[in-house]
């Protein structure tokens, strides 16, 4: 193949590389805060405690409404469930790292609403794992098409070189092998 062809696939696996820095950052970063999170005591929740009542006609009205006046009331995140039962309303709304839980009596109008809060490093967490919602699953889906394309590049960069070909195939097999014995080692 032409040197150009090289110069061509080097600068394509220099410019994924530098595209995909932060996110590589970000989620290597955010794995390991995820795996001590106990430990490290990242993961504290703390809770909030609302009361009060909400209008009658609301409580009558569409479920909009009631989100909404929820909302005033310090409710956040996107609606996740919402139970119009008999006596009373239940709603659910999250976000990363955040879930709110309200509670209407139909007959009176009177709210409990419970909000619970991880702080950020728990938004770091929930981030990583996927939990932040439809648009959030683009950086993961281009995080992980960026890394890929960045190691197959490389790859190919890397057995071009016939002085160090051996040197990294053996590397290579050592980082598979090493995966696969992790793998074995520590699951069930």
């Amino acid at each position: 193949m032409s040197s150009s062809f090289w110069q061509v696939l080097r600068t394509i696996h220099i410019h994924l590389s530098l595209a995909s820095l932060v996110l590589l950052l970000f989620f290597g970063l955010t794995g390991v805060l995820l795996v001590h999170a106990e430990a490290w005591g990242l993961d504290l929740a703390q809770a909030t405690e609302k009361h009060g009542t909400i209008a009658a006609e609301v409580v009558a009205g569409d479920r909009l409404q009631v989100v909404e006046a929820l909302r005033q009331q310090g409710a956040v995140g996107a609606v996740t469930d919402f139970d119009d039962g008999d006596a009373e309303i239940r709603v659910t709304f999250e976000r990363p790292s955040q879930r709110c839980d309200a509670r209407i009596d139909k007959t009176t109008g009177v709210f409990d609403l419970n909000i619970e809060s991880r702080g950020v490093f728990a938004l770091f967490l929930d981030l990583h794992t996927g939990k932040g919602g439809d648009l959030w699953w683009i950086a993961i889906d281009l995080a992980g098409v960026l890394w890929m394309l960045v190691a197959m590049t490389g790859l190919v960069l890397w057995l071009q070189l016939q002085k160090r070909r051996r040197v990294g195939l053996f590397w290579l097999g050592v980082g598979c092998l090493a995966g696969l014995l992790l793998f074995a080692a520590l699951t069930p």
